[in-house]
């Protein structure tokens, strides 16, 4: 019986970084991966109820909204109060890493990060949640 794919919202707004995340993480048949460039995006598509979502997996310093502010509100959706958000960032200090933590995010993969290991990072921090992806 095959398992259902882990549905991932990638949002990133550097379209390097964006295209390299959806490579890595299509190399796991468990992901699926949709992505956008801006909060305002996924946020205008899951009102549209284009999808559901298992994982968030945003960029903390996007343009406009950020990656913490657009957690709060794609949470304050239906359906979406305890979705688990992973952020991306290059501010991994232990003060962040808490910060981060205390705006409900399950998990932070430090940028610059190695393409190879991400669906692996990704499948630990859900692995620890005790969700099998």
């Amino acid at each position: 019986m095959a398992q259902t794919a882990c549905k991932i919202l990638l949002v990133e707004d550097e379209a390097d970084i964006r295209t390299v995340v959806q490579l890595a993480l299509r190399q796991d048949p468990g992901f699926q991966v949709t992505a956008f460039e801006s909060g305002e995006a996924a946020l205008s598509a899951i009102g549209e109820g284009l999808d559901y979502f298992d994982v968030g997996l945003f960029n903390v310093r996007l343009t406009g909204m950020d990656g913490p502010e657009l957690a709060r509100r794609i949470r304050k959706l239906r359906g979406y109060a305890h979705l688990k958000v992973i952020f991306l960032t290059a501010s991994v200090l232990p003060p962040q890493i808490q910060q981060y933590a205390q705006q409900g995010a399950v998990g932070v993969i430090g940028k610059p990060f190695d393409p190879v290991a991400l669906p692996g990072q990704i499948r630990k921090l859900l692995d620890e949640l005790g969700e099998n992806a």
